[in-house]
């Protein structure tokens, strides 16, 4: 049977709480005109009619709605809850509810009882910190010798060149909107900086985004940026651009990048960063922001991933090649990665380790003509969900 248009999905949102509308039956409709709706649209919904990666997704959610929807109307204690409360009253101890109310006052003053007592667990559950330490350490003295002007071999230890300390809370203030308020504080062979970040990411449609930040310490910046993926079969693309505005004045950036899916296991890239396209490159000593197309072939199972890299840029262009093993048994991941470019060559291989439930330690070790020997230790908790990612420098 073909697949229906992906139009059809249109019209139903995951985020539906009229049960009732969600399957177009009326209120007092009985479990035969429920189960025959639900019948009708999973016929719609089900994932496997959908093979577009981004639709796909869509009607997965939308599957698992319709049968949630099914479960509650078709128990009549939970369908009670849901016509007397919502969505809300099934979320919240509704099973504490049935035992303990049955007519729509019993349960509406039970469920307001322990709503109040689940606001005050999800106030101290809303705010999600997260943190990272890392450190970089130039190990090139202890493969050199050096002598004073007396002769003498001066001693040889690796030296602490940069440490950096962020942490991050982020918030989600609606449905669709996060909120998130972090800090950095570095310092690199001696020079210390600091930047306090608040942003706002807020969901206009499943495909599209948008982010406001504002950024104050040494670099202040106000950034608007906005993102949109569109999808085609096993064709992906997301764009994206950036207005900055700086003490050195406006940034315009553009991030578009192409994804094709060549089979299960493997997909090809293709991505162009340009975080200023008002930079002149040809003016002597102008702040020149790295910019760069990169074309990349990925491959990755349960236990291997393997990727190649070619980027041209400025002011460096280069191929790399990064394998990454992933233990599960251990819950250890290694890395190893080798690069040629015109900023000479580059190898880098460590581990990364889960510690706790919630944190991990990664160490690696940097050898590069342009950095010398680097080791990077780095500490940090484990992503908790998806949310605002950023990026220290």
């Amino acid at each position: 049977m073909a697949a229906p248009l992906e139009e059809d999905l249109e019209g139903f949102s995951s985020n539906s709480d009229d049960y009732y509308a969600f399957l177009n039956v009326s209120k007092d409709a009985t479990t035969d005109e429920i189960n025959n709706a639900f019948r009708r649209l999973s016929r719609l919904f089900h994932p496997d009619k959908h093979y577009e990666p981004l639709y796909h997704e869509q009607a997965k959610k939308l599957f698992n709605k319709l049968i949630n929807i099914r479960d509650v109307l078709n128990d009549p204690p939970r369908r009670a809850i849901y016509d007397t409360l919502g969505v809300r009253g099934l979320e919240t101890y509704g099973k504490e509810v049935v035992l303990r109310g049955k007519s729509a006052k019993e349960i509406r003053e039970e469920y307001e009882r322990l709503l109040k007592q689940k606001e005050s667990i999800d106030l101290i559950r809303s705010l999600i910190p997260s943190g990272t330490m890392k450190m970089s350490i130039d190990a090139t003295d202890v493969f050199e010798e050096s002598y004073d002007t007396y002769g003498e071999r001066l001693p040889r230890h690796p030296r602490l060149t940069a440490f950096q300390l962020s942490h991050a809370v982020e918030a989600r203030v609606t449905d669709c909107t996060t909120a998130t308020v972090a800090g950095v504080l570095q310092t690199r062979n001696g020079t210390g900086a600091g930047m306090l970040q608040g942003s706002l990411r807020h969901i206009l449609t499943p495909q599209s985004w948008i982010v406001a930040s504002l950024g104050v310490g040494d670099t202040p910046h106000l950034k608007f940026a906005g993102f949109r993926t569109l999808g085609w079969k096993r064709l992906h693309s997301i764009m994206s651009g950036s207005i900055q505005c700086t003490s050195h004045g406006y940034h315009l950036g553009v991030n578009p990048s192409i994804s094709v899916q060549l089979d299960k296991n493997l997909e090809g890239r293709m991505i162009l960063d340009v975080p200023n396209i008002l930079t002149d490159y040809s003016t002597p000593g102008h702040d020149h922001s790295s910019s760069s197309l990169k074309t990349e072939l990925a491959w990755k199972n349960g236990k291997h991933s393997v990727t190649g890299t070619m980027a041209l840029g400025i002011p460096d262009s280069y191929v790399k090649l990064a394998y990454v093993y992933f233990c599960q048994e251990e819950e250890l991941k290694a890395k190893a990665a080798v690069q040629f470019g015109t900023m000479g060559p580059v190898l880098e291989y460590g581990v990364e380790k889960n510690i706790t439930a919630h944190n991990l330690l990664g160490a690696y070790l940097h050898l590069g003509s342009k950095d010398g020997v680097l080791l990077k230790n780095q500490i940090q908790p484990r992503e908790p969900a998806v949310y605002i990612s950023c990026s220290a420098l």
